[in-house]
Protein backbone atom coordinates (compact mmCIF):
# COMPACT_ATOMS: atom_id res chain seq x y z
CA UNK A 1 0.00 0.00 0.00
CA UNK A 2 1.40 3.40 -1.03
CA UNK A 3 1.64 6.54 1.01
CA UNK A 4 -1.28 8.90 1.48
CA UNK A 5 -1.68 11.50 -1.27
CA UNK A 6 -0.69 15.03 -0.19
CA UNK A 7 -3.41 17.57 -0.96
CA UNK A 8 -2.91 21.31 -0.55
CA UNK A 9 -6.17 22.88 0.54
CA UNK A 10 -6.29 26.67 0.10
CA UNK A 11 -9.77 27.49 1.31
CA UNK A 12 -10.68 30.34 3.64
CA UNK A 13 -12.50 29.55 6.86
CA UNK A 14 -13.59 33.11 7.59
CA UNK A 15 -17.01 32.56 6.02
CA UNK A 16 -19.60 29.88 6.58
CA UNK A 17 -19.38 28.79 2.94
CA UNK A 18 -15.65 28.12 3.30
CA UNK A 19 -16.12 26.23 6.56
CA UNK A 20 -18.83 24.07 5.02
CA UNK A 21 -16.68 23.43 1.98
CA UNK A 22 -13.85 22.23 4.24
CA UNK A 23 -16.31 20.00 6.13
CA UNK A 24 -17.54 18.55 2.83
CA UNK A 25 -13.99 17.81 1.69
CA UNK A 26 -13.28 16.13 5.04
CA UNK A 27 -16.43 14.01 4.71
CA UNK A 28 -15.45 12.99 1.18
CA UNK A 29 -11.95 12.07 2.39
CA UNK A 30 -13.43 9.89 5.15
CA UNK A 31 -15.19 7.84 2.48
CA UNK A 32 -12.55 7.84 -0.25
CA UNK A 33 -9.29 8.64 1.57
CA UNK A 34 -7.03 8.53 3.33
CA UNK A 35 -5.42 11.79 2.27
CA UNK A 36 -2.87 13.97 3.99
CA UNK A 37 -4.13 17.58 3.94
CA UNK A 38 -1.98 20.69 4.12
CA UNK A 39 -4.29 23.59 4.87
CA UNK A 40 -3.32 27.17 4.11
CA UNK A 41 -6.15 29.40 5.29
CA UNK A 42 -6.12 32.32 2.91
CA UNK A 43 -8.47 35.15 2.15
CA UNK A 44 -10.61 35.38 -0.93
CA UNK A 45 -8.32 37.91 -2.60
CA UNK A 46 -5.06 35.99 -2.72
CA UNK A 47 -3.37 32.63 -2.63
CA UNK A 48 -0.32 32.14 -0.49
CA UNK A 49 2.65 30.46 -2.09
CA UNK A 50 2.46 26.68 -1.76
CA UNK A 51 4.74 25.22 0.91
CA UNK A 52 8.21 24.51 -0.35
CA UNK A 53 9.60 20.99 -0.18
CA UNK A 54 6.32 19.07 -0.38
CA UNK A 55 5.32 17.17 -3.51
CA UNK A 56 1.57 17.74 -3.72
CA UNK A 57 -0.65 15.29 -5.54
CA UNK A 58 -3.50 17.79 -5.85
CA UNK A 59 -4.72 21.25 -4.88
CA UNK A 60 -8.18 22.35 -3.74
CA UNK A 61 -8.63 26.11 -3.91
CA UNK A 62 -11.23 28.87 -3.95
CA UNK A 63 -11.16 30.70 -7.24
CA UNK A 64 -8.97 33.73 -6.95
CA UNK A 65 -6.83 35.74 -9.32
CA UNK A 66 -3.67 33.72 -8.78
CA UNK A 67 -5.04 30.33 -9.88
CA UNK A 68 -2.93 30.71 -13.02
CA UNK A 69 0.24 30.51 -10.93
CA UNK A 70 -0.88 27.13 -9.60
CA UNK A 71 -1.17 25.79 -13.14
CA UNK A 72 2.53 26.41 -13.66
CA UNK A 73 3.22 23.80 -10.98
CA UNK A 74 1.44 21.17 -13.14
CA UNK A 75 -0.44 19.79 -10.13
CA UNK A 76 -4.09 18.72 -10.62
CA UNK A 77 -6.21 21.59 -9.29
CA UNK A 78 -9.90 21.89 -8.45
CA UNK A 79 -11.30 25.38 -7.88
CA UNK A 80 -14.50 25.98 -5.95
CA UNK A 81 -15.66 28.97 -7.93
CA UNK A 82 -17.29 32.26 -7.08
CA UNK A 83 -16.71 33.53 -10.59
CA UNK A 84 -17.72 31.95 -13.84
CA UNK A 85 -14.46 32.25 -15.75
CA UNK A 86 -13.41 28.74 -16.71
CA UNK A 87 -9.73 28.06 -17.05
CA UNK A 88 -8.22 25.26 -19.10
CA UNK A 89 -6.55 22.66 -16.89
CA UNK A 90 -8.59 23.42 -13.76
CA UNK A 91 -11.58 21.47 -12.55
CA UNK A 92 -14.33 23.88 -11.50
CA UNK A 93 -17.11 23.39 -8.98
CA UNK A 94 -19.67 26.16 -8.78
CA UNK A 95 -23.30 26.80 -8.00
CA UNK A 96 -26.40 27.05 -10.17
CA UNK A 97 -27.18 30.65 -9.19
CA UNK A 98 -30.18 30.90 -11.52
CA UNK A 99 -31.63 27.66 -10.19
CA UNK A 100 -31.08 28.58 -6.55
CA UNK A 101 -32.76 31.95 -6.96
CA UNK A 102 -35.70 30.32 -8.73
CA UNK A 103 -36.18 28.06 -5.70
CA UNK A 104 -36.03 31.15 -3.46
CA UNK A 105 -38.65 32.92 -5.58
CA UNK A 106 -40.89 29.83 -5.46
CA UNK A 107 -40.60 29.81 -1.68
CA UNK A 108 -41.83 33.41 -1.45
CA UNK A 109 -44.56 32.93 -4.05
CA UNK A 110 -45.92 29.89 -2.20
CA UNK A 111 -46.15 32.05 0.92
CA UNK A 112 -48.17 34.72 -0.85
CA UNK A 113 -45.59 37.42 -1.45
CA UNK A 114 -46.66 39.80 -4.24
CA UNK A 115 -43.76 42.28 -4.51
CA UNK A 116 -40.15 41.28 -5.12
CA UNK A 117 -36.91 43.24 -4.97
CA UNK A 118 -33.34 42.14 -5.53
CA UNK A 119 -30.23 43.69 -4.05
CA UNK A 120 -26.79 42.65 -5.27
CA UNK A 121 -23.38 43.88 -6.38
CA UNK A 122 -23.22 45.12 -9.97
CA UNK A 123 -20.85 43.41 -12.37
CA UNK A 124 -20.62 40.01 -10.69
CA UNK A 125 -21.78 37.10 -12.87
CA UNK A 126 -23.43 35.19 -10.02
CA UNK A 127 -25.43 38.28 -9.02
CA UNK A 128 -26.69 38.66 -12.59
CA UNK A 129 -27.75 35.00 -12.72
CA UNK A 130 -29.47 35.19 -9.31
CA UNK A 131 -31.36 38.33 -10.29
CA UNK A 132 -32.46 36.75 -13.57
CA UNK A 133 -33.72 33.65 -11.78
CA UNK A 134 -35.85 35.67 -9.35
CA UNK A 135 -37.16 38.08 -12.00
CA UNK A 136 -38.00 35.32 -14.50
CA UNK A 137 -39.92 33.35 -11.88
CA UNK A 138 -41.75 36.48 -10.69
CA UNK A 139 -42.70 37.38 -14.28
CA UNK A 140 -44.08 33.88 -14.92
CA UNK A 141 -46.34 34.40 -11.88
CA UNK A 142 -47.17 37.95 -12.96
CA UNK A 143 -45.62 39.38 -9.84
CA UNK A 144 -44.03 42.83 -9.85
CA UNK A 145 -40.29 42.87 -9.37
Amino acid sequence: MGSKPHVLMMIEASRESGRRLIAGVADYARHFGPWHFHWQPVGLARIAEPCEGIAYDGILVRDVAEVKSLLEAAIPTVAFAYGKELMKGVGWVNTDDHGISTVVANHFIQRGFKHFAFCGYAGLPWVYEARCGICCRAERSRIRS
